[in-house]
């Protein structure tokens, strides 16, 4: 199952999901799901990381 896209550009083992109008950035393992953080979709991601 995929879910989100890879988002390896703001750091390595990201992924993002768009909600609306925020997107959603997390890192997952077998067992978690991580919110990383969650930003407004005319934010410019790299310079909030």
């Amino acid at each position: 199952m995929s879910v989100g896209c890879c988002s390896e550009n703001i750091k390595p083992g990201y992924f993002s999901i768009h909600i609306g109008r925020h997107v959603a950035f997390f890192v997952f393992s077998d067992e978690i799901v991580g919110i990383v953080r969650v930003l407004h979709d005319q934010m410019d991601p790299p310079h909030h990381f």
